[in-house]
């Protein structure tokens, strides 16, 4: 009789794990494979930040970058490159436009990601199943269920240009059931690197959502065209300056408290006589085949409460185009003086 209960037993289970198994098949479909076909533009990107708030939203942050990564690598023909601020690079490391347009130009990428956790949730559910009675044994156990949800958000940074292209933002879900009656993830002290991760409900949500910020990444490279030199704006931009060096030399240029590292976002330029302050965006400005020598005017507009400044800043630069992809920065310390340094 013991023998039969336990034969029972096992066949009931069984029958109640392949339902499991088949209801979360249905609700929880495989995500298609992202586009394969795109343009062979270097991407760069940089270490995601955790907006979400949750307790395992900083350990998780850590690994996005380097999924997104490994994502594009199988999924298209991107060629993404991982940047770390501060790095081999000395600067700032606020992480806006201005300094995700400064990196890519340094490692020489067409564009740069620039990544948030905007949330990362998991629900657990308990309940408990019955099933028949055979010789007054009632035969059950406790369900488990997990639905994870992941928000991810991205900036893509168009290097050339020197400005955001656009922004991109992906959801991942996964519902996990399962029949024990110990069953707990503790997502805390797990890595969320590791292969484990990848099998739990948080883990699929986050590849989810990865494989979507793929396929939108990758859609947003076939209609991308990098700044073309010598184009008609360049050219415009060069003759402004006063005869370019290099129609192929480039110098984004940005105003910056050196104490604060802080980048003011709004001001006029004059370079060699000519209005440039219409082109700047988001603080940066762009000048395609500059001249040899440089004479700059810089007037701060809309400074940071407290910040000592100058009516105008004005000095000589010289550039060589030998290394055609450069920074001018009018670095304007504590006391209010301000000088052009190059960071290369």
């Amino acid at each position: 009789m013991r023998h039969a209960l336990r034969v029972i037993s096992a066949t009931f289970l069984g029958l109640m794990l392949a339902g499991t198994g088949v209801a979360k098949e249905k609700a929880n479909p495989a995500s298609p494979a992202a586009p394969a076909s795109s343009p062979a533009y270097k991407v760069g990107i940089l270490p995601f930040q955790d907006m979400s708030g949750s307790d395992y939203g900083e350990k998780l942050k850590q690994v996005l970058a380097k999924q997104l990564q490994a994502a594009i690598l199988n999924g298209s023909k991107l060629t993404p490159r991982f940047l770390k601020p501060g790095g081999d690079n000395p600067g700032e490391t606020e992480l806006d436009v201005p300094y995700a347009v400064k990196l890519g130009k340094y490692y020489k990428n067409d564009l740069v990601v620039m990544g948030s956790l905007l949330s990362a949730e998991v629900e657990e559910k308990e309940s408990s199943m019955s099933g028949p009675s055979f010789g007054g044994v009632s035969l059950g156990g406790k369900s488990r269920s997990q639905d994870a949800s992941v928000v991810l958000q991205v900036e893509l940074v168009d290097v050339g240009r020197g400005e955001k292209l656009t922004s991109l933002r992906a959801t991942g879900k996964q519902h996990e059931a399962k029949v024990s009656s110990n069953i707990s993830t503790g997502y805390g002290s797990m890595d969320m690197g590791g292969a484990d991760f990848q099998k739990t409900a948080l883990g699929k949500a986050t590849q989810r959502a990865i494989e979507d910020l793929v396929r939108q990444l990758v859609a947003e490279a076939q209609k991308f065209t990098p700044p073309a030199a010598g184009s008609a704006g360049a050219e415009g931009e060069a003759g402004a300056a006063g005869g370019a060096a290099s129609s192929s030399c480039h110098v984004l240029f940005r105003v910056m408290l050196s104490a604060s590292m802080e980048t003011i976002k709004e001001y006029t330029v004059t370079v060699n006589g000519t209005d440039l302050s219409a082109q700047v965006k988001a603080g940066m400005l762009q000048i395609d085949g500059p001249a040899a020598k440089m004479s700059m005017q810089v007037k701060a507009q809309n400074p940071p409460e407290g910040a000592q400044l100058q009516p105008a800043y004005e000095g000589q630069v010289a550039c060589s185009c030998d290394k055609p992809e450069k920074v001018l920065v009018l670095e304007i310390d504590a006391d209010g003086q301000g000088k052009f340094n190059w960071w290369q």
